[in-house]
Protein backbone atom coordinates (compact mmCIF):
# COMPACT_ATOMS: atom_id res chain seq x y z
CA UNK A 1 0.00 0.00 0.00
CA UNK A 2 3.01 2.46 0.89
CA UNK A 3 4.73 1.77 -2.71
CA UNK A 4 1.19 2.58 -4.25
CA UNK A 5 0.69 5.68 -2.29
CA UNK A 6 4.47 6.75 -3.48
CA UNK A 7 3.80 5.79 -6.62
CA UNK A 8 0.68 7.70 -6.72
CA UNK A 9 2.26 10.97 -5.80
CA UNK A 10 5.20 10.75 -8.04
CA UNK A 11 1.82 11.16 -10.86
CA UNK A 12 1.70 14.60 -11.85
CA UNK A 13 -2.02 16.18 -11.38
CA UNK A 14 -3.49 15.69 -14.80
CA UNK A 15 -6.51 18.31 -14.32
CA UNK A 16 -10.20 17.44 -15.42
CA UNK A 17 -11.85 18.16 -18.29
CA UNK A 18 -16.45 18.12 -17.95
CA UNK A 19 -15.58 16.44 -14.67
CA UNK A 20 -13.95 13.40 -16.45
CA UNK A 21 -10.27 13.11 -15.61
CA UNK A 22 -7.69 13.37 -18.88
CA UNK A 23 -6.69 9.77 -17.65
CA UNK A 24 -10.21 8.22 -18.19
CA UNK A 25 -10.28 9.78 -21.64
CA UNK A 26 -7.33 8.27 -22.69
CA UNK A 27 -7.43 5.54 -25.38
CA UNK A 28 -6.28 2.00 -22.80
CA UNK A 29 -6.93 -1.15 -23.22
CA UNK A 30 -9.22 -3.96 -22.70
CA UNK A 31 -8.81 -7.38 -22.10
CA UNK A 32 -9.91 -8.61 -25.92
CA UNK A 33 -7.38 -5.53 -27.43
CA UNK A 34 -4.94 -6.23 -24.82
CA UNK A 35 -4.14 -9.77 -25.66
CA UNK A 36 -4.40 -9.18 -29.61
CA UNK A 37 -2.14 -6.40 -29.16
CA UNK A 38 0.51 -8.10 -26.89
CA UNK A 39 0.60 -10.71 -29.91
CA UNK A 40 0.86 -8.30 -32.91
CA UNK A 41 3.54 -6.78 -30.47
CA UNK A 42 5.58 -10.00 -29.76
CA UNK A 43 5.50 -10.81 -33.18
CA UNK A 44 7.60 -7.62 -34.20
CA UNK A 45 10.10 -8.13 -30.82
CA UNK A 46 13.37 -9.45 -33.40
CA UNK A 47 12.77 -6.25 -35.53
CA UNK A 48 12.53 -3.71 -32.58
CA UNK A 49 15.76 -5.23 -31.22
CA UNK A 50 17.28 -5.49 -34.65
CA UNK A 51 16.33 -1.34 -35.07
CA UNK A 52 18.80 -0.18 -32.35
CA UNK A 53 21.62 -2.09 -34.71
CA UNK A 54 20.30 -0.82 -38.48
CA UNK A 55 18.41 2.70 -37.79
CA UNK A 56 19.44 6.04 -36.49
CA UNK A 57 19.20 6.79 -32.98
CA UNK A 58 17.32 9.87 -33.97
CA UNK A 59 14.88 7.77 -36.24
CA UNK A 60 14.49 5.48 -33.79
CA UNK A 61 13.36 8.25 -30.99
CA UNK A 62 11.42 10.19 -34.31
CA UNK A 63 8.87 6.77 -34.52
CA UNK A 64 8.36 6.29 -30.65
CA UNK A 65 7.57 9.78 -30.17
CA UNK A 66 5.25 9.88 -32.98
CA UNK A 67 3.40 7.52 -32.12
CA UNK A 68 3.57 8.81 -28.93
CA UNK A 69 2.08 12.50 -29.89
CA UNK A 70 -1.34 10.38 -30.06
CA UNK A 71 -1.85 8.33 -27.34
CA UNK A 72 -0.10 10.83 -24.65
CA UNK A 73 0.61 8.34 -21.75
CA UNK A 74 2.29 9.95 -19.21
CA UNK A 75 5.08 7.28 -17.90
CA UNK A 76 5.99 6.56 -22.07
CA UNK A 77 6.41 10.41 -23.51
CA UNK A 78 8.55 11.39 -20.33
CA UNK A 79 10.64 8.39 -21.13
CA UNK A 80 10.76 9.11 -25.27
CA UNK A 81 11.34 12.75 -24.65
CA UNK A 82 14.40 11.73 -22.89
CA UNK A 83 15.51 9.49 -25.16
CA UNK A 84 15.03 11.46 -28.21
CA UNK A 85 16.94 14.44 -26.31
CA UNK A 86 19.49 11.79 -25.90
CA UNK A 87 19.46 11.14 -29.61
CA UNK A 88 20.00 14.50 -30.76
CA UNK A 89 16.47 15.99 -31.46
CA UNK A 90 15.93 19.82 -31.59
CA UNK A 91 12.23 20.05 -30.85
CA UNK A 92 11.09 16.63 -28.66
CA UNK A 93 7.99 19.03 -27.50
CA UNK A 94 6.86 19.87 -30.70
CA UNK A 95 7.49 16.39 -31.75
CA UNK A 96 5.84 14.81 -28.43
CA UNK A 97 2.66 17.85 -28.96
CA UNK A 98 1.80 17.04 -33.14
CA UNK A 99 3.96 14.10 -34.01
CA UNK A 100 5.76 16.80 -37.17
CA UNK A 101 9.27 17.89 -37.01
CA UNK A 102 11.00 21.07 -38.26
CA UNK A 103 13.91 22.08 -40.07
CA UNK A 104 16.51 20.06 -40.92
CA UNK A 105 15.03 16.57 -39.17
CA UNK A 106 12.04 16.99 -41.52
CA UNK A 107 14.44 16.39 -44.63
CA UNK A 108 16.48 13.61 -43.25
CA UNK A 109 13.88 11.47 -41.16
CA UNK A 110 10.09 13.27 -42.26
CA UNK A 111 9.39 9.74 -43.62
CA UNK A 112 9.90 8.08 -40.29
CA UNK A 113 7.46 10.91 -38.28
CA UNK A 114 4.98 10.37 -41.41
CA UNK A 115 5.18 6.73 -40.72
CA UNK A 116 4.23 6.90 -36.57
CA UNK A 117 1.56 9.36 -37.39
CA UNK A 118 -0.16 7.12 -39.96
CA UNK A 119 0.29 4.26 -37.83
CA UNK A 120 -0.95 6.05 -34.33
CA UNK A 121 -4.34 7.06 -36.39
CA UNK A 122 -4.89 3.83 -37.63
CA UNK A 123 -3.42 1.24 -35.08
CA UNK A 124 -0.78 -0.09 -37.53
CA UNK A 125 -3.21 -1.14 -39.90
CA UNK A 126 -4.70 0.11 -43.19
CA UNK A 127 -3.51 1.57 -46.87
CA UNK A 128 -2.51 5.42 -45.09
CA UNK A 129 0.03 3.12 -42.78
CA UNK A 130 1.05 1.03 -45.60
CA UNK A 131 1.32 3.54 -47.74
CA UNK A 132 4.17 5.15 -45.48
CA UNK A 133 5.74 2.21 -44.10
CA UNK A 134 6.57 1.30 -48.31
CA UNK A 135 7.89 5.31 -48.56
CA UNK A 136 10.58 3.74 -45.71
CA UNK A 137 11.02 0.50 -48.00
CA UNK A 138 11.62 2.54 -51.28
CA UNK A 139 13.81 5.71 -49.66
CA UNK A 140 15.68 2.74 -47.51
CA UNK A 141 15.57 -0.92 -47.72
CA UNK A 142 12.90 -3.40 -46.28
CA UNK A 143 15.10 -4.23 -43.53
CA UNK A 144 14.66 -0.57 -42.07
CA UNK A 145 10.64 -0.55 -42.54
CA UNK A 146 10.27 -3.42 -40.67
CA UNK A 147 12.32 -1.78 -38.11
CA UNK A 148 10.39 1.44 -38.06
CA UNK A 149 7.39 -0.86 -37.84
CA UNK A 150 8.58 -2.86 -35.06
CA UNK A 151 9.69 0.44 -33.04
CA UNK A 152 5.82 1.54 -33.81
CA UNK A 153 4.75 -1.53 -32.46
CA UNK A 154 6.84 -1.03 -29.12
CA UNK A 155 5.61 2.34 -28.64
CA UNK A 156 1.84 1.68 -29.44
CA UNK A 157 2.29 -1.21 -26.51
CA UNK A 158 3.96 1.34 -24.25
CA UNK A 159 1.41 3.98 -25.00
CA UNK A 160 -1.24 2.13 -24.16
CA UNK A 161 -0.03 0.06 -21.22
CA UNK A 162 1.16 3.22 -19.83
CA UNK A 163 -2.74 4.70 -20.32
CA UNK A 164 -4.07 1.19 -18.93
CA UNK A 165 -1.78 1.53 -15.59
CA UNK A 166 -2.66 5.56 -15.72
CA UNK A 167 -6.29 5.08 -16.10
CA UNK A 168 -6.22 2.22 -13.22
CA UNK A 169 -4.23 4.40 -10.92
CA UNK A 170 -6.40 7.47 -11.27
CA UNK A 171 -9.67 6.45 -11.82
CA UNK A 172 -10.67 2.94 -11.48
CA UNK A 173 -8.93 2.74 -8.01
CA UNK A 174 -11.01 5.25 -6.84
CA UNK A 175 -14.25 4.22 -8.28
CA UNK A 176 -14.06 6.00 -11.33
CA UNK A 177 -14.32 3.66 -13.88
CA UNK A 178 -13.60 4.02 -18.02
CA UNK A 179 -16.58 3.06 -19.96
CA UNK A 180 -15.91 -0.40 -21.18
CA UNK A 181 -13.19 -0.76 -18.95
CA UNK A 182 -12.83 -4.41 -16.60
CA UNK A 183 -11.99 -4.04 -12.92
CA UNK A 184 -10.84 -6.91 -12.43
CA UNK A 185 -8.84 -6.84 -15.76
CA UNK A 186 -7.21 -3.56 -15.26
CA UNK A 187 -6.41 -5.44 -11.30
CA UNK A 188 -4.53 -7.71 -12.96
CA UNK A 189 -2.97 -5.83 -15.72
CA UNK A 190 -1.22 -3.21 -13.26
CA UNK A 191 0.06 -5.99 -11.04
CA UNK A 192 2.00 -8.07 -13.87
CA UNK A 193 3.43 -4.52 -14.85
CA UNK A 194 4.25 -3.37 -11.62
CA UNK A 195 5.55 -5.77 -9.66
Amino acid sequence: LNQMQALLSKLPDVGTHDGVSEALEKRSWTWEGSLADHIRTLLQVPFFILAAIVLPPQACAIIHLSVESKYKSQFFSKLQGELGRMAGLNDVEELVSTGNLSGAESSDFGCFADYGRAFAKKDGIGDSVQEKYDVIAEKHSNLIARCAQGLAFFAFWGSLAGNTVEGYLRGTLFGKKKEGSNAIFESFFVLYYII
